[in-house]
């Protein structure tokens, strides 16, 4: 009995519903439920003394509010309620958290690290699918393996933006651990995990968490910069030398991110698009046709229409995707409306759905994350945030469970932890 005493289930139980995110929605929806009855069970059987934080909860579940007010405007109401299924994470973490890590002590940092041991081996899991371990031996083999693993997440239940988003987060927490090491082995070991991590960013083809990731990190920099002493010269001088060592690696090595911003290039050029390399000799495809009747402006175009039509009020929780699709057909994008094609960004979802009044109450409760972040010195928690809000600039991160339980469990656990479980 007295090794169960000092198992620290409530930072495992934390961890494990975090950790099983990147492998199965599934599983992630039964370990919430678990953590939520294990939970319920501190606070009510050891008779705990709950101190609700009202204002703090309502900021922190503002979403949920929010499309629960608006469904009542939404003529499908399938959807609306297949949404509030998904955005019901929006209200449980915060409901659960507020209640419960305001009192409790945990380890974060135990957290953190099951997060980042289950991204690793989720990773070479992904990775193990393609490699052939006859050829692991050859230079050049490593070339096909980089641009076929580009594509492989496509055709696996775990969606390479999202991914890259779990991975672009365990950069900025190796980062931090890093900033926070007292002695040459463990930063020469957080160092290698965080080029590790960049490397697997990168690999993965997203360009946005990639960019997202280096500009959270140069904030994550500047933090530890203003409250040096002494030898700011010196960090600014590794910052600036790491960053450009990315830039040469994604220049130089075969990768979709390369690949996609020559595509850009071309199409705001009014040139012909073509690839950049070989695809049929990597024994992969790269449709070009697909990616220009895809491409985010004309999605994004139709979206900022809809937005003019729906300005106020905007179209109600349920009914997004058939008045988006009206407006594809609308504009002439027929291959977009057959797709279901979503904004592929998150604020112009907003604006969509909720119209300026509700797109001004979740910027009101962006605020305040950013500003108790801030006021709390809470790095790492304001470092998330931002790449959270850059990623959103061209993903629907909280449409899908992989982006709000991701989110709105490390918003609600950086938000509610009392200050004995914060990294700051």
């Amino acid at each position: 009995m007295d090794i169960f005493k000092k198992i620290d289930f409530l930072s495992l139980s934390l961890g494990f519903c975090i950790g099983i995110l990147p492998w199965s929605e599934r599983w992630n929806t039964i370990a919430i439920i678990y953590l939520a009855l294990y939970l319920i069970y501190k606070v009510f059987l050891l008779k705990t003394k709950i101190k609700f934080k009202i204002w703090e909860f309502i900021a922190a579940s503002a979403l949920f509010w929010i499309s629960l007010l608006w469904l009542q405007s939404t003529d499908d109401f399938i959807m609306g309620w297949k949404y509030m299924e998904r955005i019901s994470s929006a209200l449980v973490f915060p409901l659960l958290f507020s209640w419960t890590l305001t009192r409790f002590t945990f380890r974060l940092q135990l957290v953190l690290l099951i997060f980042l041991a289950s991204c690793i081996l989720r990773y070479f899991f992904l990775l193990s699918q393609i490699i052939d371990w006859e050829l692991v031996y050859i230079l050049d083999y490593w070339k096909e393996v980089l641009i076929q693993f580009n594509q492989i997440s496509l055709n696996e239940a775990l969606h390479p933006s999202y991914f890259s988003l779990y991975l672009g987060f365990c950069v900025l927490i190796s980062y931090f651990f890093l900033s926070k090491a007292l002695n040459f082995k463990y930063r020469f070991v957080w160092l290698t995990l965080l080029v590790f991590f960049f490397l697997t960013v990168i690999s993965l083809g997203a360009k946005m968490p990639l960019i997202a990731c280096v500009l959270s990190l140069m904030i994550g920099m500047l933090f530890k910069i203003y409250r040096m002493k002494s030898g700011r010269q010196k960090y600014l001088i590794v910052a600036f030398a790491s960053i450009l060592a990315v830039i040469v690696f994604v220049i130089k090595a075969p990768n979709g991110i390369q690949q996609d911003m020559y595509n850009y290039y071309s199409f705001y050029k009014g040139e012909d698009l073509h690839k950049s390399f070989d695809y049929e000799k990597y024994g992969t495809n790269y449709s070009l046709e697909t990616w220009s009747r895809t491409n985010r402006i004309f999605i994004w175009k139709s979206s900022v229409q809809l937005v003019k039509k729906n300005f106020l009020a905007g179209v109600g929780t349920g009914d997004m995707r058939n008045e988006l699709n009206k407006q594809y057909l609308e504009d002439g994008q027929v291959y977009l409306a057959n797709k279901n094609t979503n904004t592929h960004n998150q604020f112009l979802d907003f604006l969509v759905k909720f119209g300026l009044i509700g797109f001004l109450l979740i910027v009101i409760s962006f605020w305040f994350y950013l500003y108790s972040a801030w006021t709390g010195n809470n790095t790492l928690y304001f470092m998330f945030l931002v790449f959270l809000l850059m990623c959103m600039l061209t993903e629907n991160i909280l449409n899908r469970q992989l982006g709000i339980s991701f989110f709105f469990f490390f918003n609600s656990l950086f938000l509610f932890s009392k200050k004995g479980n914060r990294l700051v």
